[in-house]
């Protein structure tokens, strides 16, 4: 606590994030001139004759990442793409990426990404990050294909392919790795959901990608160094047991924890209570940012209201500090403070990508595939009312973002939320037949989640965005209608 006390004064007014900073590397790899290239060259495997390698040619062996290098006018970026054209190299060049997306946006209003595109970037990945087990091209693709199906709900962007690059060659030179961000996500499992936010998802995408043995452990306001202790007990054990195995742990929300002092032990010095780790256990922490909650006029009034009939009381200065912040957590002591990443926001079409991804995901369900089957339901309109759906998620997205005036009060998710009480509400449709209750489900499930939490003049606003859309969609339903539809429904349960 004493780590707190002695930071809190100075740190209480900075502000750790604004939540709407994009990813470093992202900007410079966009702004760089010259442009910045990652060239890859596979690995010298020593089992083998030199001559061997030696024989191969340069374009089986080298591959480029680049942002901007076929626009950009400088020297450099000449020379890169004349060498480019003579040796054939292959260029994993994300401008077109970007470019892609953008188009395929304003042609459709959602982007999917192919299965090929996918193919390549997880290829790329593995090339820079040694993930391949095999030389042999078809043993490759056989890992790519396996990799891909176990992840088919995680979108691999320019964005998180940057950011496993550069935790990896952070975790190889042996420098601390802290990570802040906002972005949520889940991951769906056989059985049960476990809910997983974005850096846990591409943590444990890593991990399966470069088969590294991973444990996570959630922090909390109540979380001890004892907890701490028992929680890194096994990883320990696991990682001396095998000393050829990297074992990952990774520590989420650690500000959340009264006892940063510890945590930062852990992070930078790699032991705790002076008991060092073995070299092969690879500590990665998360934390969210210490910034203050933003509020519009309204909700200011609101509080000063509510404050003068319903006095609040806490129990301390720290107690107070909290209630205005947007995370309940402490302020980071400088030690770690110099390790922290900030992962910032995604990426306006890389949302996009994800919110496409994840409502495939839940229109896959085996329940809702066989409902719609069961209620006569063509293919073509089960695709347009998917499109549909990604397009209004998104829209909903951005719109609540601008009334709100903050990025953070929309994630990911609100998009895995939208898809679950999507399913609910088609599941309680069945008195219904057609499409109709595909859009009642859409339009309930975006009530629930983005119309309800604003005021009456901005539900308005929600309201004309929605029905602009299903019009243009050429669906005559509307969203207000539908809404009253299902209060009187539910009322007449009772009377």
């Amino acid at each position: 606590m004493h780590d707190i006390a002695t930071e809190s004064k100075e740190s209480k007014t900075i502000e750790e994030s604004s939540g709407t900073e994009e990813f470093f590397l992202v900007k410079a790899w966009r702004e760089a001139d010259p442009p910045m290239v990652l060239l890859n060259q596979r690995q010298i495997q020593w089992d083998k004759p030199i001559e061997d390698d030696l024989k191969i040619t340069s374009d089986q062996t080298l591959s480029l990442l680049a942002m901007n290098l076929d626009k950009n006018k400088h020297a450099h970026a000449k020379e890169w793409r004349l060498l480019r054209s003579i040796y054939h190299w292959d260029l994993h060049n994300f401008e077109e990426d970007v470019n892609k997306k953008e188009a395929m946006v304003q042609l459709q209003g959602v982007y999917h990404e192919n299965q090929d595109d996918q193919f390549k970037k997880l290829r790329l990945l593995l090339d820079i990050c040694g993930g391949f087990k095999s030389a042999d091209p078809q043993v490759r693709q056989r890992e790519v294909e396996n990799l891909l199906k176990r992840h088919s709900n995680y979108a691999l962007t320019f964005d998180n392919i940057l950011k496993i690059v550069a935790i990896f060659f952070r975790i190889k030179a042996g420098i601390p790795v802290l990570i802040m961000g906002e972005t949520l996500f889940f991951l769906k499992k056989k059985k049960k959901k476990k809910r997983v936010c974005g850096k846990t998802k591409l943590l444990e995408f890593m991990a399966s990608a470069l088969d590294i043995n991973m444990t996570t452990i959630d922090v909390h306001g109540g979380y001890t160094v004892e907890n701490l202790q028992q929680d890194l007990k096994q990883p320990s054990k696991e990682a001396r047991e095998h000393p050829e195995k990297t074992q990952l742990v990774f520590l989420d929300e650690i500000n959340t924890s009264p006892e940063i002092g510890a945590f930062k032990e852990v992070v930078c010095d790699h032991s705790l209570k002076g008991d060092e780790f073995p070299s092969n256990m690879v500590i990665i922490a998360a934390l969210n940012p210490y910034r203050s909650r933003h509020q519009t006029e309204e909700e200011r009034e609101e509080e000063k209201n509510e404050a003068r009939n319903v006095p609040r009381h806490f129990l301390n200065t720290l107690e107070k500090e909290m209630a205005g912040l947007a995370y309940r957590v402490f302020p980071l002591p400088r030690s770690l403070q110099t390790y922290v990443w900030n992962f910032g926001s995604l990426a306006e079409t890389d949302e996009q990508q994800y919110i496409a991804v994840m409502t495939t995901t839940t229109w896959s369900n085996e329940n809702f595939t066989k409902a719609v089957t069961k209620k006569e339901i063509s293919i073509e309109d089960v695709t347009t009312l998917k499109l549909v759906f990604i397009a209004l998620i998104s829209k909903s997205q951005k719109l609540v973002r601008e009334i709100l005036k903050d990025r953070s009060v929309c994630s990911l998710r609100d998009v895995r939320r939208a898809n679950t009480l999507f399913l609910w509400f088609f599941k309680n449709r069945s008195e219904f037949n057609g499409s109709y209750c595909i859009v009642q489900a859409i339009l309930l499930s975006l009530a629930h989640c983005y119309y309800y939490r604003l005021t009456h003049n901005n539900r308005i606003k929600y309201t004309a965005l929605v029905d602009d859309h299903l019009a243009k969609s050429s669906l005559q339903e509307s969203f207000a209608k539908v809404i009253e539809t299902e209060k009187r429904r539910f009322i007449s349960f009772f009377f």
